[in-house]
């Protein structure tokens, strides 16, 4: 009988129902369109399909290899796919998920401070900026094509191992509580990170190793519960949709 992972079991349990958030909010956002019509939505959009791309090349990359019974996902891998296009965008996502992050609370910032002015500004340049940001890490992770990558494989399991390396008030407590939360998640996700180069002749790094990988999930996964429970909007729609209409629910609240 295959066995299969705790942290394999765990993480798919939680996966599952935050990717299918992800769909509902961008079939909300994309369907009504009009109640949505604004930069911080066209971000959201962006972000989430970064994130669901990131969150896709972490769990083949760090969980789909701890279940034996499927190894042909990885057996001949290479003779298809190039695995060092792998190992450069699980580094690269790392920097567009940090600079995203970053550019969203300067539209929610900006906006907020003077609507009238940024967010013309944002709805004209979105795309462009969003370009930029996707682009700008190549200029550095470029060098992560060239690392050499390789499937192992052992008796009991196999691993995948990379070689070489409404109102005001309410809108602006909103954006704080967002971006708090959002901000730890990305803090210990740093602090871990350099704590593994500092330790990396340590034990101690193989369970930071281990931590990691839940520490991105949890930057991948969490921003469409956060939109869920700070915008009355798409909770209302998400209701109407479902057949719980409720009319006061329908004030936009970004």
């Amino acid at each position: 009988m295959d066995s299969v992972s705790p942290t394999f079991i765990i993480s798919t349990i939680y996966a599952v129902p935050s990717i299918l958030m992800y769909f509902l909010t961008f079939f909300i956002i994309i369907r009504y369109r009009k109640s949505f019509d604004s930069s911080f939505f066209t971000l959201y959009l962006y972000d989430g399909g970064m994130n669901l791309f990131t969150w896709i090349v972490g769990y083949y990359m760090m969980r789909l290899n701890s279940v034996s019974s499927l190894s042909f996902l990885y057996r001949n891998m290479h003779n298809y796919f190039p695995m060092n296009v792998l190992t450069c965008m699980s580094y690269h996502m790392a920097y567009v998920q940090y600079s995203t992050t970053a550019l969203i609370s300067f539209n929610r910032l900006s906006v907020l401070w003077n609507y009238t002015r940024a967010e013309p500004f944002w709805k004209k340049y979105t795309l462009l900026i969003i370009l930029i940001v996707f682009a700008a890490p190549f200029l550095d992770t470029h060098r992560c094509f060239y690392y050499r990558t390789e499937v192992v494989y052992n008796e009991d399991f196999m691993t995948l191992r990379t070689i070489g390396t409404q109102k005001r008030s309410k809108v602006e407590s909103n954006f704080v509580i967002i971006m708090s939360i959002t901000c730890v998640v990305q803090f210990l996700g740093c602090a871990i990170s350099v704590a593994r180069v500092y330790l990396s002749t340590n034990p101690m790094a193989v369970t930071l190793a281990g931590i990691l990988p839940f520490i991105s999930d949890g930057l991948s996964l969490v921003q469409p519960w956060l939109l869920f429970s700070f915008s009355h909007t798409i909770r209302g729609k998400i209701r109407q949709m479902f057949g719980c209409h409720n009319p006061q629910l329908l004030v936009l609240d970004q």
